[in-house]
């Protein structure tokens, strides 16, 4: 059965079920900007995305909540747990690992401006390319080759752009870290709260069975991933509901 953005299949009672959530819109979404671990606040638009998620996912049970430590998805996870029936002693729990891409020296820069120096970096390699044409693994690490560039002889410290292995690696190790804390004997529901890169990445490097272009996904957008038996399968992407 092919996949599409609304699909939601049936799910066995051992299966746990990973509610996959999109952070809401922030003001540097606004100003297509780069935010990766770079941060800034919801904007009145995305709180309101957010709540609406909240309404539409309020009577789940969420066995635990976990959320990148970037304010803008730990206000995510704020506002969807505030609106929950079953939940309201749960505490989030915050990991790093959950964090956007990190895009080093690029961070806060326009996002046209970045795409435009990484298809430069590879008109040698790859003819034609277009922004559409950008996987992520050449995104991530271009981005990091050229950071490596644009930094060269700063004698300031930062972090560095991540390589996609680095970026595939700490998605890959925080997923089943949360997966070695599961209740194996009941179904459980997982609340996960990152950022649009990351759960591309995420989706691509762990699941299976999938049938559809993974692109980003729309802020306050909800992606289900069922695991079971060492296996993850998409369920749905890019929801709204």
């Amino acid at each position: 059965m092919a996949l599409n953005n609304e699909t939601i299949l049936e799910r066995s009672s051992e299966e746990t079920v990973f509610y996959i959530i999109r952070h809401g819109e922030t003001i540097l979404n606004t100003l297509q900007r780069i935010q990766g671990w770079s941060d800034a606040v919801l904007t009145p638009q995305g709180e309101e995305q957010v709540q609406l998620l909240g309404e539409n996912l309020k009577s789940i049970i969420f066995s635990k909540i976990y959320s990148s430590d970037s304010h803008r998805a730990l206000n995510t996870a704020n506002i969807i747990l505030s609106k929950n029936e079953n939940n309201s002693n749960t505490k989030i729990i915050t990991n790093q690992r959950l964090r956007e891409f990190n895009f080093g020296s690029y961070e806060s820069s326009l996002g046209e401006d970045m795409y435009d120096d990484i298809i430069e970096y590879n008109k040698d390699k790859i003819k034609n390319t277009s922004k559409a044409d950008i996987s992520l693994k050449l995104l991530a690490n271009s981005v990091a080759d050229l950071d490596k560039k644009r930094t060269s002889g700063i004698k300031e410290t930062h972090w560095p752009a991540e390589n996609y292995e680095t970026i595939k690696r700490r998605l890959r190790n925080i997923m089943y870290d949360i997966v070695a804390t599961e209740d194996k004997k009941k179904k459980e529901n997982i609340l996960i709260v990152t950022h649009g890169y990351s759960i591309q990445a995420l989706i691509k490097t762990l699941c299976t069975n999938i049938e559809i272009p993974i692109k980003s996904p729309q802020n306050a957008s909800v992606s289900r991933v069922h695991y079971k038996n060492g296996i993850f399968e998409l369920k749905s992407f890019n929801s709204l509901n």
